[in-house]
């Protein structure tokens, strides 16, 4: 699975970018950070990362829960990774 971005979200001056992609690994991947911040400079000037980033399984409907999280229940298809992003100053 290539890494895309499955989701975002903006307020006037911060946002989220999540990117989805086939491991933790891939989704935390410095492109993975590369391209949630090239999406969200269409949206904010000078766009950058302002937080920590936040992974986590997903299954087949690209959902997630506690059950899935914590290997109570199988189906792990991929990982997503919530980007939060700002503009600069």
């Amino acid at each position: 699975m290539p890494l895309s971005v499955v989701a975002e979200e903006y307020t006037d001056r911060t946002g989220k970018v999540v990117v989805a992609g086939a491991s933790q690994e891939e989704v935390m991947s410095m492109q993975a950070r590369q391209m949630a911040v090239t999406q969200a400079s269409a949206r904010l000037p000078r766009a950058g990362l302002s937080g920590n980033a936040v992974p986590y399984p997903v299954d087949a409907q690209g959902q997630t829960s506690d059950d899935l999280m914590l290997g109570r229940v199988k189906g792990i298809v991929g990982y997503h990774c919530e980007y939060p992003v700002a503009a600069g100053v």
